[in-house]
């Protein structure tokens, strides 16, 4: 275990206390929908390759009070999904542990990705908010829009091209954080290998149907009955042509056709020009804002 100030300790999670893990995730944390126990093993699996355990339980002596994702890379420290009981001040005091953690470590950048519940706790350490993201939703019935004709479905051996795309649609955008060509081609690999969750071809497009291509969606499964809008892009040259609005509507009826019931996605709240896109398509804000936010020690 990793002892840290105010009688709150952070234990690694391995198969004994995955279980809790588990629990404490879904009695604390904000998901849009239940993924299934499985799912929490698969991140672990997926996270395993990195130098330190990423999931932690967090300790108050020995009663299990919360969770949370902690990465580090150099002098980078990601804090993020901490979940933790509703217990008075406890939020406080594990923000506080953390922050003394990321010292202990000499992380020179702090970053914390968490749900508004806990953001003020941050804020009053010095985390400046870089943005926010919203969850939301739509209901899938029984569809009945037609594909695009002039579309092609995603897959696999579509990551190079893919990644030159999601690397042209984000560069200068509020989502951009720095990621390179070789970032996005190595996401495009981890989504459509279902990394995150079964990747559905039949829903997800690429549009046109050869390259160089100038708009694309990907949609993964993330709970059973339950997709994700994964990614929406569409390169900057093509922007405003409606083609995400098409691309999104071809995937209605597919989805429809495999009993999904729940479409949900992320987006970033300075992002107006996608939230309108997203309005006009029945997709409705749900759940606790997401806040990305910076310390510099």
């Amino acid at each position: 275990s990793i002892h840290t100030m105010d009688a709150l300790r952070f234990q690694p999670v391995d198969a004994d206390n995955l279980a809790l893990y588990v629990e404490l995730t879904r009695q604390a944390l904000w998901l849009p929908a239940w993924p299934g126990a499985g799912w929490f093993k698969h991140e672990l699996n997926r996270l395993s390759g990195l130098p330190d355990p990423p999931a932690y339980l967090v300790l108050e002596g020995t009663e299990p009070v919360g969770r949370v994702i902690v990465l580090q890379f150099g002098d980078y420290l990601i804090i993020r999904d901490l979940a933790l009981l509703p217990k008075h001040g406890l939020a406080g005091r594990a923000v506080r542990a953390l922050l003394q953690w990321s010292r202990d470590r000499r992380a020179q950048f702090v970053r914390a990705v968490v749900y508004d519940t806990v953001w003020d706790e941050f804020a009053a350490l010095g985390f400046a908010a870089q943005k926010r993201r919203m969850t939301m939703h739509r209901a899938l019935g029984n569809e009945k829009s037609s594909p695009d004709r002039t579309a092609r479905h995603v897959t696999p051996g579509d990551v190079g091209e893919v990644g030159k795309l999601l690397n042209a649609a984000y560069r200068g955008t509020v989502d951009d954080e720095g990621e390179d060509l070789e970032v996005w081609t190595r996401h495009a690999r981890d989504v459509l290998s279902g990394q995150y969750g079964k990747f559905l071809i039949a829903a997800s497009y690429l549009y046109p149907a050869t390259p160089p291509y100038q708009s694309a969606t990907l949609v993964i499964e993330s709970a059973p009955g339950c997709v994700v809008l994964g990614q929406v892009v569409t390169h900057p040259l093509f922007a405003n042509r409606g083609l995400a609005r098409r691309l999104i509507t071809s995937a209605l009826a597919p989805l429809s056709a495999m009993g999904y019931k729940d479409w949900f996605l992320e987006v970033t709240l300075a992002n107006l020009h996608a939230v309108r896109l997203y309005r006009s398509l029945a997709f409705a804000p749900l759940g606790p804002q997401i806040v990305y936010a910076l310390l510099t020690h």
